[in-house]
Parts: structure tokens; sequence; C-alpha cells
């Protein structure tokens, strides 16, 4: 199967996967003194966390990739 891009929630599992593993993991990415009303901590640099995210997801067999995109 070539790369590209699934259906949404086709791989959500695998990927909040990858997110817990890199809060975890990568605690330099996050300020978890100033976090959102959910809880979710304030991130400190959205290409790492982006980067870190889709390593994680790609060490499961998957093919990924992270492309910015800026949040407004």
């Amino acid at each position: 199967m070539a790369c590209g891009q699934e259906s949404v929630g086709k791989y959500f599992t695998d990927v909040v996967a990858g997110i817990d593993q890199v809060i975890t993991q990568h605690p330099e990415l996050f300020d978890f003194t100033d976090t959102n009303l959910q809880g979710e901590p304030h991130l400190k640099s959205l290409d790492g966390y982006g980067n870190a995210v889709a390593e994680a997801v790609a060490k499961k067999g998957y093919c990924t990739r992270w492309t910015a995109r800026s949040c407004r």
C-alpha cells in the first residue's frame, strides 16, 4: 500500500497512543504549568511535537508525515 491520507479516525487509537507516548517521553516539548480547560499542557514547540508524534506512530509501522499548519 502506498503512503497516502486515510479517512478521519481510521487510526485514531494508534495516533492517541503516539501522542500519549510523546507526552511521557518528551516533557521538554510541553509547559505543564500552563494548561487549557481540558487539562492539556501548552506546547512549547509545535514542530517538535508534530515530528515526535509522527515518529512515534511511524514506529508502529505506519507511513507518517508531519506538515505544520498554523493554528488560528
